[in-house]
């Protein structure tokens, strides 16, 4: 399978919604909402979204999208019509109710008629309402809930882990037009909360056999992470496993091409034009067959980010006649492991705003 390459964008902004069903009672909305179903103007929360982009790398610039003109476009014609509002009041909200599901999917419509006539196009977005609540909207109209929790355990502290671990459970699957929801919210947290809960007291052999137990119960998760820097397990209900490793590497990267003027180069390049380094954080999943083959790969995987470390990438053979863009970064540590190991994605973050994956599973 052809790797699929993306591009996305983080963003913030501040807005309340109240989760309410008019057609339902005060309590009815109470059982399926919880406290999101009450007060004047509901609650608010700091989103933060993440709008992913698709599309191919452009053959002179060595990028799939400049994320200068998303930032402005993104913050200018879609963020600015829901920061600091009450959703609710909003006319795309009329007859919807702004859950975080349905969030997500009108910003994604609007980012698609933003950016309809680009050479890319938007794939997906993600947002979260606070750390264990998100949901991420796709092309394809479904939609993945996630819901998280903190587990403790003493196998931690006997395998040297730090404690609590972080687990997460998600369905993906299509929006209930009646409720908004993929699925009850309350309900999730409640099952999930309630899993960590039982697993806490079970004895367990290894920290692989604490997602299994936890899948189990959750039957109800399209897959379910369990996480504990820098290692991040996920299990899937066909009982499949990926690994995934966070590194980090430190380099220099300058965005230059030389058929353009200087004055060209910085308008395309803006400061990436300047020849100072930076860290990029770097996370490499694949799949799970065994303790000693997840060693075996980050090993490797160390091995590849040490070539990189503390290089100026742009003076480099491997960039020779090509911009050292993190676009092609992706690409030559993919094509640098896949052969080494069973890579699932890689996913490199060049800031904190800016994130790169390169994932053989569609977005």
């Amino acid at each position: 399978m052809t790797p699929v390459l993306t591009v996305s964008k983080r963003f913030e902004f501040a807005a309340s919604h109240k989760l309410v069903n008019p057609n339902q009672s005060p309590a009815d909305n109470w059982t399926q909402y919880g406290d999101d179903s009450v007060g004047t103007y509901g609650h608010g929360h700091n989103f933060v979204a993440y709008f992913q982009f698709q599309g191919p790398i452009d053959p002179v610039n060595g990028m799939v999208v400049e994320l200068s003109k998303i930032k402005t476009q993104v913050s200018q014609t879609i963020l600015n019509r829901y920061d600091h509002f009450y959703l609710n009041d909003l006319a795309v909200f009329d007859e919807k109710i702004p859950t975080v599901e349905v969030i997500a999917t009108q910003l994604l419509t609007d980012s698609m008629s933003t950016f309809i006539n680009a050479p890319y196009h938007p794939s997906g977005v993600y947002l979260a309402e606070y750390p264990g609540s998100s949901a991420v909207a796709y092309a394809s109209g479904q939609v993945e809930r996630t819901v998280s929790g903190l587990l403790r355990h003493p196998l931690c502290g006997q395998l040297g882990f730090n404690s609590p671990l972080t687990v997460s459970a998600a369905k993906v699957g299509w929006i209930n037009p009646e409720t908004s929801e993929i699925m009850a919210s309350r309900d999730a947290v409640h099952a999930l909360t309630t899993a960590i809960k039982t697993v806490q007291n079970q004895s367990i052999s290894s920290w692989i056999d604490i997602g299994r137990r936890l899948m189990e119960t959750c039957d109800w998760a399209s897959w379910l992470r369990v996480e504990n820097a820098p290692w991040t397990a996920t299990y899937f209900l066909d009982g499949r496993i990926t690994m995934q490793l966070h590194t980090t590497y430190n380099a220099t990267h300058r965005l230059s091409v030389s058929s353009l003027t200087e004055s060209e180069n910085i308008a395309c390049f803006g400061k990436c034009y300047r020849p100072h380094g930076h860290t990029f954080d770097v996370m490499t999943s694949w799949t799970h067959t065994g303790i000693d083959s997840d060693q075996d790969a980050a090993t490797k995987i160390q091995m590849a980010m040490t070539r990189w470390n503390a290089v100026a990438l742009h003076l480099t053979p491997e960039f020779d006649g090509w911009p050292a863009s993190t676009e092609w970064m992706i690409h030559m540590l993919w094509d640098r492991l896949s052969h080494q190991i069973p890579l699932q994605q890689i996913r490199l973050l060049e800031t904190p705003n800016n994130r790169f994956s390169l994932r053989k599973a569609p977005c």
